[in-house]
C-alpha cells in the first residue's frame, strides 16, 4: 500500500505544472541568474591622461596601457568632460601629469571597493616611472614561487546555496501548499474514513517530497556544473545525505503551515515568511561573515545554516561527512523538534 501511494503521490507532483515550475524551473532560474552574472571578477579599472607637456605625459600614458589591469581610456578630449564622466562612473580614474612632474590622481571616492583594488596599481605606475627617470638598478628582486590550491569561483560556493534553497522552499511552501490545499478538498476528512491508515498516508507524501529534493538537488548541480562551469569535488553521496537530513526539517515546517492555512495562496504567503528570511540570513548568496553585529552567530541556529554548510565544504573541499558530524547533530535536532511541532499543529480536521 505504502509503495503504491508513493507512485501516486509522484504522479500528482509530477503533473502540478505550478508545483513543478517551483520544485524544478524556479531553482534553475536562479542558477542561470548567478552563472551569467560573474560577480567575482572585477574586470579592468579605466583610466585617462591629460597633460601639458608631452615629454612628460606620454610615458605615463605607455605605462597605464602597458598594466594588464588598467585599460587606457581615448574617448574624453578635455580633463572637464572626463571629471563629469568620473563623477558618473563612466570613468575610474583621471590622471593629470603637470608641468612640475606632479601627478594628480582622480577619483570617484563613491566607488570604494573599486579603488581598493586599482590605488594600488596607479601607484605602481608612478613609482615604476620613478625609476626609470632616476635610472635606479633595484636592489632587491622577488622570486615568486606558487603552492597549489583549490581555485575557488563565486559560482562554486553559490551553487551549494541554491541546492539548499531549492530544497528548502518546496519543502516548506509546496508541501504547505499541497496540505491546504487537501483540506480545501476535504481529501483530509476523506481518508479519515476510509481504512488507509494515517501514518501510511502521511509517509507516502514525506517519501515522495524526499524523493523529489533529491531530483532537485541533482538537476541543479547538473545544470551549475555542465552548463556554467561549476565545480563539485565532493562525493555527491554525502551532498544527498545533507540535502534528505536537512529536508526533513522543512517538510515537517511544510505539515506546520499547511496545518494553520486553508488555501494554497495562504500557504504560499506563509511558507514564504518563514523561508525567505532562512534564505538571506543562512549563507545561501554570500557569506554569513559579511553580516553585521550578532548576526553572523544568530544565524548559526537556523536549520537551513548546518545544511549549506556541510554541502558547501564537501562541493568545495572535498571532505567527508565524518568531519560534519555537528552539522548532522544539528540537523537531527531540527528534524525532532520541527516533528514534535508538527505533530501538535497537524489535524485531519479542524476543531
Amino acid at each position: 500500500m505504502l509503495g503504491r501511494l508513493f507512485i501516486a503521490d509522484l504522479k500528482m507532483i509530477v503533473r502540478n505544472k505550478q508545483s513543478l515550475f517551483w520544485a524544478i524551473f524556479f531553482p534553475i532560474i536562479f542558477a542561470t541568474i548567478f552563472g551569467l552574472f560573474r560577480f567575482d571578477e572585477i574586470g579592468e579599472a579605466e583610466v585617462a591622461v591629460f597633460g601639458e607637456v608631452p615629454a612628460l605625459t606620454a610615458p605615463v600614458r605607455e605605462a597605464v596601457s602597458e598594466m594588464e589591469a588598467l585599460e587606457l581610456s581615448t574617448e574624453f578630449p578635455t580633463v572637464e568632460e572626463a571629471r563629469t564622466a568620473l563623477e558618473d562612473d563612466e570613468l575610474d580614474f583621471v590622471l593629470i601629469v603637470e608641468p612640475g612632474g606632479t601627478v594628480t590622481n582622480l577619483f570617484n571616492e563613491s566607488q570604494s571597493d573599486r579603488n581598493g583594488v586599482f590605488l594600488p596599481t596607479i601607484r605602481q605606475v608612478i613609482s615604476v616611472l620613478n625609476f626609470a627617470a632616476a635610472d635606479v638598478t633595484p636592489v632587491y628582486t622577488m622570486d615568486e614561487q606558487g603552492v597549489s590550491g583549490i581555485n575557488v569561483q563565486y559560482y562554486d560556493f553559490v551553487l551549494p546555496g541554491l541546492v539548499g534553497m531549492a530544497v528548502m522552499t518546496y519543502g516548506i511552501i509546496g508541501l504547505g501548499s499541497t496540505i491546504a490545499q487537501y483540506r480545501g478538498q476535504r481529501i483530509l476528512r476523506r481518508i479519515l474514513a476510509t481504512p488507509l491508515k494515517v501514518r501510511t498516508f502521511l509517509a507516502s507524501i514525506v517519501l515522495a517530497h524526499l524523493m523529489l529534493a533529491l531530483v532537485q538537488s541533482t538537476i541543479v548541480l547538473l545544470w551549475g556544473v555542465f552548463v556554467f562551469g561549476g565545480t563539485v569535488r565532493g562525493s555527491i553521496l554525502w551532498i544527498y545525505i545533507f540535502v534528505l537530513l536537512g529536508n526533513l526539517t522543512f517538510l515537517n515546517l511544510g505539515f506546520v503551515v499547511g496545518a494553520r492555512t486553508d488555501t494554497p495562496e495562504a500557504a504560499s504567503g506563509m511558507g514564504n515568511a518563514i523561508a525567505m528570511p532562512m534564505m538571506f540570513f543562512a549563507g545561501t548568496f554570500f557569506p554569513t561573515a559579511t553580516l553585521p553585529w550578532i548576526l553572523p552567530t544568530v544565524t548559526r541556529f537556523l536549520p537551513l545554516r548546518p545544511m549549506i554548510d556541510a554541502i558547501r565544504s564537501i562541493s568545495i573541499e572535498g571532505t567527508a561527512i565524518t568531519e560534519h558530524l555537528p552539522e548532522v547533530a544539528q540537523l537531527l535536532g531540527w528534524a525532532a523538534v520541527t516533528f514534535v511541532l508538527a505533530a501538535r499543529v497537524f489535524k485531519f480536521e479542524r476543531a
